[in-house]
């Protein structure tokens, strides 16, 4: 049996009421990264480290980009005045990390990068002391994913990086 509702009419009567939408959107519980700020639930270490991967990864796609335009070659060296942009256009950058807390690892051409996901791009001069008394230094791979590495001594990093490259992952 066809109504005899003028169109527009039916059409509002399948749907759910906004008030309805809205009552199961509140109630519904909600993902981390759906959150207003999702720095509230981080302690200050926390949130420096996710700044840092954050400046890590602006740094690294801003050198890939580079080297896009330079028939994919990385530069030899980070010159100061990219180093300055990087943290003027960053909103990871402040006065506790900066781009030049980084360093070049990586400066061949990107076609020659075996394994992009394990090939060390950039990282951190200088570890970070955690509270707990460990380290942390943060890495950007030349697949542009950062990674905050974790070690109990700050020697350790070096240990890494070189059982990294031994494994023919680099």
């Amino acid at each position: 049996m066809i109504s005899n509702l003028p169109i527009e009419r039916r059409r509002t009567r399948k749907r759910t009421p906004r008030a309805e939408v809205d009552r199961l959107t509140a109630a519904s519980p909600q993902p981390a990264s759906a959150k207003a700020n999702p720095d509230e639930d981080q302690s200050p270490e926390e949130q420096f480290l996710t700044a840092t991967r954050g400046l890590a990864k602006d740094l690294g796609i801003a050198l890939i980009a580079l080297a896009q335009a330079d028939s994919f070659q990385l530069p030899k060296e980070l010159s100061p005045d990219f180093l300055r942009s990087i943290d003027a256009i960053s909103k990871s950058s402040s006065s506790k990390i900066t781009a030049n807390g980084f360093e070049l690892i990586y400066n061949g051409s990107l076609f020659d990068v075996a394994g992009s996901h394990s090939t060390i791009l950039l990282r951190q001069k200088e570890p970070t002391r955690l509270e707990n008394g460990d380290w942390a230094k943060t890495y950007i791979f030349t697949d542009s994913h950062a990674e905050t590495w974790k070690a109990s001594n700050p020697d350790d990093f070096a240990l890494r990086e070189k059982r990294l490259q031994a494994n023919g992952e680099q």
